[in-house]
C-alpha cells in the first residue's frame, strides 16, 4: 500500500467515525423517539462496520 493510499483512508476513516460520533450525539437528544433512535443505530453499525473494514486494510489483514 502505498503512502498515498494509507493518507486516504486514514482521513476516510477519521470522517466516517466523525459522523459516528454525529449519530451518537442525535441519539443522546432525541432518546424518546424510538424511530430516530432505530435510524441512528443502523447509521452507525454501518459506519463502525465501514470503519472497521478500513482498519482491516490499514493493518494488512485482508486486501482491497
Amino acid at each position: 500500500m502505498t503512502d498515498e493510499r494509507k493518507k486516504e483512508l486514514e482521513q476516510k476513516q477519521e470522517t466516517l467515525m466523525h459522523r459516528y460520533k454525529k449519530y451518537e450525539a442525535m441519539q443522546r437528544e432525541f432518546s424518546y423517539d424510538p424511530d430516530l433512535y432505530s435510524y441512528a443505530e443502523r447509521q452507525m453499525q454501518r459506519l463502525d462496520d465501514e470503519t472497521e473494514y478500513i482498519r482491516g486494510l490499514l493493518e494488512g489483514r485482508w486486501d482491497e
